[in-house]
């Protein structure tokens, strides 16, 4: 018998466990989405200072894109993500990228850029959030 939603798996059936984590695995419907926001591409206020992605906004999972037009990549990762020529940590998103995270809020991610660099912040939440 076919569940209620679109690809959603059938009443009563069970999730499959990851073999190394036992965690559960993405299942159909938690792919599924109520609302996702505009791309609108910014960039940081001080170059070489990162700064969160976006305050406090709980989610089910966000990607980071870099705009297509970038000189550089830009750096995402925890508080301490940095582009500055020399002292870069963090995980590239180059020119056109998109970074899938696996977070719960948007406040969990910061990033930095090069003066002229861009980046978007997409996130995704859900009807059951």
């Amino acid at each position: 018998m076919a569940g209620t939603r679109f690809n959603e798996p059938p009443a009563g059936s069970t999730l499959k466990r990851d073999v190394v984590g036992g965690d559960v695995v993405m299942s159909y419907r938690e792919l599924e989405f109520s609302a996702w926001t505009d791309i609108a591409y910014k960039g940081v206020t001080t170059p070489g200072t990162p700064e969160q992605a976006q305050a406090n906004t709980a989610c089910r999972g966000l990607y980071i894109v870099g705009h297509p037009d970038n000189a550089s990549q830009v750096m995402i990762g925890p508080t301490n993500a940095v582009r500055a020529s020399g002292t870069k940590r963090g995980i590239p998103v180059y020119a056109g990228q998109a970074i899938p995270l696996p977070l719960s809020n948007t406040n969990q991610v910061y990033v930095d850029n090069i003066a002229g660099d861009q980046w978007a912040i997409v996130y995704f939440t859900h009807a059951d959030s």
